[in-house]
């Protein structure tokens, strides 16, 4: 192994363990909040809420007292329910449905932007009409808002429930204000369509979106590797047995290593023998592509029905989050799909992660080894929205895991991360070659050249001290032929 040092003095000792304090964002003193939308921008987390309709943003590692002045995106708007919330560039953007009718008594869907992290919010625009009446189906997801890998476009889904043309639609923007022309994805007039949840993932090749739904007793894939212009017809991955059953609480993940995840609570009935006694089954179903969503195979069968979300890494190993029915949010994770890390709990108190009147939690990943998260919390006797900045375990290795994995790529990697002033970064090859390892500002501009060399197939370290660099984000990349990756890293001073 091949060990540098940077000719940079020390000058701060990195506080060990920064990342995993729980902060307290809102101070609602409410005894029921709606799940929070999180998104990680920079150094910066971003919190949206439907909740008095808020919007918060923080240092990544969260604020040092909760936030009780946040910012209002729409004034006017009533109680959106589970608002999504992303950012193309500088500029977050957040889809709701408003609950305040329009003068025809029916219901909108809207978005908002900002370019200056909240400060000020432009005007709504109304995207669709999407009920009417006085009620809104708010029991599966109604709008999720996606952004691809390089956060340079946006992906609009909605639930479309009045009027001609009933189902789920889509549309695209490279410009948070101007979404494209609406499309219909699925079509809801014939059979109902129920949970929904989508992927957008940005291959050499182009954006590759994946949706997965549930459509009666089925649970269906369709997807897209043409950046949304067309999508395939919806493949059936899973069925469930008797009249009344579904799936429900989708989570669909992927990452640049082509892999992709889709988990889904499941609940069916079923009659033994056409008649007696029913019997209740539930529990949480686990599947993987290998292929960018072509094919699909089941790797496990949880036996609980709790609220759940995933996440892959760029090395493909899955973070798996949920909350038990002890009340805990817990975090491991796995390189095949079947094999797990212990779980991590990851709020404070116990039981205090279930919500008073709601549960629901969100998380994104930062690079490949950190994770934040936001979810709602009764520590203070209230349903508040907590959050944490943590680094995932690292999941158990097998011999399948090597099967798992593509044939060549390059891994970088940093620790610790954040830190103040060193940090070792580890890159390793799959053969003998040429190796560039760059560091970049979070503007894409090159700082230094860390490596610029000939390598033999490994593991190789070397240290990269930050003092004489500012506080902020960086992006360590490596190229090996044709073959790149990039870590991001965090300098705390």
């Amino acid at each position: 192994m091949r060990f540098f040092n940077t000719i940079i003095m020390f000058c701060v000792t990195f506080c060990v363990g920064i990342e995993a304090q729980i902060r307290q964002i809102t101070t609602t003193q409410q005894y029921s909040i709606d799940v929070p939308s999180l998104d990680v921008y920079g150094t910066n987390a971003r919190i949206a809420y439907g909740t008095n309709f808020s919007f918060y943003s923080f240092h990544i590692l969260g604020p040092e007292i909760p936030i009780s002045t946040p910012s209002r995106p729409d004034q006017n708007a009533w109680a959106p329910v589970h608002v999504s919330l992303s950012h193309v560039g500088n500029i977050a953007t957040i889809l709701y449905t408003d609950f305040e009718r329009n003068s025809e008594g029916l219901y909108t869907l809207k978005c908002v932007t900002s370019t200056n992290d909240g400060l000020t919010w432009s005007a709504p625009t109304i995207l669709d009409v999407v009920s009417g009446g006085y009620g809104l189906n708010t029991t599966h997801t109604n709008q999720l808002l996606k952004a691809n890998t390089n956060y340079t476009a946006l992906y609009a889904f909605w639930r479309k429930q009045i009027g001609e043309g009933l189902g789920i639609y889509f549309a695209k923007s490279t410009s948070p204000s101007l979404f494209a022309s609406k499309k219909l994805l699925l079509d809801c007039s014939t059979s109902q369509i129920g949970d929904f949840d989508a992927e957008a993932v940005t291959f050499k090749s182009g954006d590759y979106l994946v949706v997965a739904f549930s459509k009666d007793s089925l649970l269906c894939v369709t997807r897209s590797i043409d950046g949304g212009e067309t999508f395939s017809e919806p493949l059936v991955i899973d069925s469930l047995l008797g009249q009344w059953s579904y799936f429900s609480c989708i989570r669909v993940a992927g990452s640049i290593g082509n892999y992709f995840y889709i988990a889904a609570n499941y609940w069916q009935m079923v009659s033994p023998h056409g008649g007696g006694e029913l019997n209740d089954m539930f529990g949480t179903r686990l599947y993987c592509s290998k292929d960018k969503g072509a094919t699909w195979i089941h790797t496990i069968t949880f036996p609980n029905n709790n609220q759940i979300d995933v996440a892959v890494n760029t090395w493909n190993y899955l973070v798996f989050a949920e909350i038990s029915s002890d009340g805990n949010l817990y975090v491991r994770t796995s390189a095949n799909g079947r094999d797990f890390s212990p779980p991590v709990m990851v709020n404070a108190f116990p039981g205090s992660a279930s919500g008073k009147y709601d549960i629901g939690f969100d998380m994104k990943l930062d690079g490949s080894d950190y994770l934040a998260i936001a979810w709602v919390d009764t520590t203070t006797g209230y349903d508040e929205v907590f959050y944490r900045y943590l680094q995932i375990p690292q999941p158990p290795m097998s011999v399948e895991e090597n099967a798992f994995q593509p044939i060549e790529r390059v891994i970088v990697r940093a620790y610790p991360n954040p830190f103040n002033p060193n940090t070792r970064i580890q890159f390793s090859i799959p053969s003998s070659g040429s190796i560039v390892l760059k560091l970049f500002d979070i503007l894409g501009r090159e700082v230094a050249t860390l490596v610029n060399g000939h390598y033999e197939a490994g593991t190789h370290e070397l240290v990269l001290n930050g003092t004489a660099i500012q506080s902020g984000v960086y992006f360590v990349r490596i190229n090996f032929g044709q073959i790149s990756n990039a870590v991001k890293i965090l300098l705390v001073k």
